[in-house]
């Protein structure tokens, strides 16, 4: 995954770290006996608060739906190339039948064949600029997908598995290893983006 997909899951999953946390404050200082003695801090029972975490390279490395992904974006690509190629590959004979009749050819022959080879290179621009904004526009989408789809399915994994909080560990200083659930969580996604095809 490239960089901006990691920016748009850690934005995504940090604002939903932030929300669960005020929401256990609030559900604590909801359901909290009110007495004229108590502090009106809120206080979490850390003990039963589940929190695990998912290593983000390997998640995406394994996920199926990212994969998939993924290998749309490279066949795009490799068309996209391939298109420039064949494009490319027209000028350049273009230009090389140009070099080898110049000495034979007149002043307006000469200035046609020139012309003709500009017009293709402004052609060959046009669709390469034309191709890689598709291409980025096709990326930015396939990324909201899959962070969407990510972030709906993790919702429901981390219920059924009961976890309070699933964070990323690429946003962790610290981790403790036996809070590591990546095996788990990509075992699910694969298994929940199955059900859903």
């Amino acid at each position: 995954m490239n960089k901006s997909t990691h920016i748009i899951l850690y934005v995504v999953l940090f604002t939903s770290v932030i929300a669960l946390y005020f929401l256990q404050f609030k559900t604590a200082e909801n359901n909290s006996p009110k007495s004229k003695d108590s502090d009106s801090n809120p206080t979490i029972d850390s003990n039963n608060i589940r929190i695990g975490y998912v290593n983000s390279e390997d998640l995406f490395k394994n996920y199926e739906y990212a994969k998939e992904l993924n290998t749309l974006l490279e066949k795009k690509s490799i068309s996209a190339k391939s298109e420039i190629q064949g494009k490319y590959n027209a000028y350049q004979r273009m230009v090389q039948d140009y070099q080898k009749a110049e000495a034979i050819m007149g002043d307006r022959e000469k200035m046609e064949k020139v012309q003709r080879i500009q017009l293709l290179e402004q052609e060959i621009y046009k669709v390469q600029q034309q191709l890689d904004s598709q291409f980025i526009e096709d990326n930015k989408k396939l990324q909201l997908q899959l962070t969407n789809k990510t972030n709906e399915y993790m919702q429901e994994i981390g219920n059924r598995l009961g976890y309070d909080y699933i964070l990323m560990k690429d946003l962790m200083f610290y981790s403790d290893s036996t809070h590591d659930i990546t095996s788990q969580i990509i075992d699910s996604l694969n298994k929940r983006y199955q059900s859903g095809k």
